[in-house]
């Protein structure tokens, strides 16, 4: 109890220093990383799906807001393809979810690629850092041959009797290159740059002394782990709050309360906006 009035005592004081236009400034300067990120989403998305379809980059972030919206309130997002499957017109529904299924793999993928360059710096003064990173470098290497060869592991499967009507359904991930698969990766991993820049900014606004690494890192490790461990939204909330405080309490002096705030801020701005924008979309096609 001692530590929470302690920290609560902290989180007044630490708000009270800031005056009312520099609160807007970095909600302001949180809210263009917001747009930027999901016009990455939205850029990465249109490249899959205009393999089979043709769309704009205007209809493309709108349905990828639409995806948002459906994803919110599903475990792992999974409402993400069938909401941006559904905002767009096209005859080739069944090929652009199956597209979009394997573009949302590459995010995943950026999260690993990600997740095992944070392991240098958080095993630093692990005695067994080098069979950790081995692993999981090696882990990823094994993973990333999968997702590079998603096509020749699909024709495969289909030869399987109780596959085979799946068949002309597999030829689609065909239309991908291994130059488009590693570029939707790069794309994912620009947008948890953006992520990670967004955390470092809020705490740098509350905490002067904070490191970049030591939060990248750290972020990192936090977002793969979201990305692994499928919740709806309400439970989505706490392990994002409890993860945040495990990972990056160290580097506030372990106020929890700051922690957590600026957790569920950044995924109120990131997340819940862009939800209720893409219901308003919903709302108008309907």
């Amino acid at each position: 109890m001692q530590v929470m009035n302690d920290d609560l005592e902290s989180h007044s004081k630490i708000f009270a220093s800031k005056t009312f236009s520099e609160v807007i400034g970095i909600l302001i300067v949180l809210g263009i990383g917001m747009l930027i990120n999901w016009g990455v989403e939205a850029l990465k998305w249109k490249l899959v799906v205009q393999k089979a379809a043709e769309v704009s980059f205007i209809q493309a972030y709108k349905a990828v807001l639409v995806g948002n919206t459906y994803g919110i309130f599903t475990p792992n997002r999974v409402g993400e393809i069938v909401g941006r499957v559904f905002f767009i017109k096209s005859y080739n529904k069944s090929r652009i979810g199956l597209l979009t299924l394997a573009g949302s793999a590459s995010m995943t993928m950026g999260g690993m690629v990600i997740a095992c360059f944070s392991l240098h710096y958080f095993l630093e003064d692990s005695s067994l850092k080098i069979f950790y990173l081995v692993g999981a470098w090696l882990g990823l290497s094994l993973i990333f041959y999968a997702y590079l060869n998603m096509y020749n592991i699909l024709k495969r499967i289909v030869r399987f009797k109780w596959w085979k009507k799946y068949a002309d359904y597999a030829s689609t991930i065909k239309l991908l290159s291994t130059i488009d698969l590693i570029a939707y990766v790069f794309l994912s991993i620009f947008r948890y740059s953006i992520f990670v820049i967004q955390y470092y900014i809020f705490l740098q606004f509350f905490v002067a002394d904070i490191s970049i690494p030591g939060v990248a890192s750290n972020m990192s490790l936090i977002f793969f782990i979201q990305s692994c461990v499928p919740t709806p939204v309400v439970i989505e909330l706490g392990i994002r709050g409890n993860l945040a405080v495990l990972f990056l309490a160290d580097l506030v002096a372990g106020n929890t309360l700051l922690i957590t705030s600026v957790a569920y801020m950044i995924w109120f701005i990131n997340m819940l906006i862009p939800a209720i924008i893409g219901y308003i979309f919903v709302l108008r096609k309907k």
